[in-house]
C-alpha cells in the first residue's frame, strides 16, 4: 500500500468515523459521559452537514489529483526520511514549487580543553 493510499484511507476513515451516527449504547442519557457524547455530537452537527457538502464536492477533484500525482507524491515520500530537514514549499511565478533543504547552521567554536585562563 503506498503512502498517498494510507494517506486518503486514514482520512476517508476519519470522516466516516466523524460522521458515524451514535449507537444506542452513547445515546444512553443516564450518565454524564453519554451526556458529553450527546451534547458533542448536537453541537457538532452542523459542522458534520458542512464537512459532509464539501467531501462530495472535493470528492472527485481529490481523487484525480491521487490518480494523477500520486505516482510523483509516493517517491517524495520514499526519499524524504524528516520532513523537518526542510523549508516550507514554495511557489515561483511560472507555477514551479521548490522544496529547499534546511542550511546546517554554522557549529559552534568549541572551548578549548582544560579550561580558559583569565
Amino acid at each position: 500500500m503506498t503512502a498517498i493510499t494510507r494517506a486518503a484511507g486514514i482520512c476517508v476513515l476519519g470522516l466516516g468515523l466523524g460522521l458515524a451516527s451514535p449507537t444506542p449504547a452513547q445515546e444512553d442519557d443516564s450518565s454524564p459521559l453519554g451526556d458529553f457524547f450527546s451534547d458533542m455530537l448536537r453541537d457538532m452537527a452542523p459542522q458534520i452537514e458542512e464537512w459532509e457538502d464539501l467531501m462530495t464536492d472535493l470528492g472527485p477533484a481529490l481523487r484525480d489529483f491521487l490518480i494523477e500525482m500520486g505516482p510523483a507524491l509516493e517517491g517524495i515520500f520514499d526519499r524524504v526520511q524528516d520532513w523537518t530537514d526542510y523549508e516550507p514549499p514554495q511557489m515561483l511565478p511560472n507555477g514551479d514549487i521548490i522544496l529547499r533543504k534546511k542550511t546546517d547552521p554554522a557549529p559552534e567554536p568549541e572551548a578549548p580543553e582544560g579550561g580558559v585562563d583569565i
